[in-house]
């Protein structure tokens, strides 16, 4: 096989696309970038989540209700989603914007 797979338990549904919404954004493909090796077939361990500082889902902080809303129902990319997601980890849209470009300069 030449993908890797990771489950990660969520314990509701908006707490799934909560997930999906960070992890799939500019940050979370910029974190997943920073242990992988250019050129590899892999982007890495799928246990290198647990290094990251992600903040676990929680229902009252209305950053998180807001990334688990943004998740296009359709699973395609969405600029709403990545705001949302980088907005969860204290980025701000420009800042999102900028990562985004860096990655698809490096992904060259």
């Amino acid at each position: 096989p030449q993908e890797s797979c990771a489950f990660i338990p969520a314990d509701s549904p908006d707490e799934a696309r909560y997930l999906a919404v960070v992890l799939n954004g500019p940050a979370g493909r910029l974190l997943g970038a920073t242990q992988m090796c250019r050129g590899g077939k892999g982007f890495g361990s799928p246990g290198m989540i647990r290094t990251w500082l992600l903040p676990r889902y929680r229902a009252e902080d209305p950053r998180h209700r807001a990334a688990a809303r943004a998740y296009p129902q359709d699973g395609s990319p969405s600029q709403a989603a990545d705001y949302a997601g980088g907005a969860v980890l204290g980025l701000t849209p420009p800042e999102v914007d900028l990562i985004a470009g860096a990655l698809a300069e490096w992904g060259r």
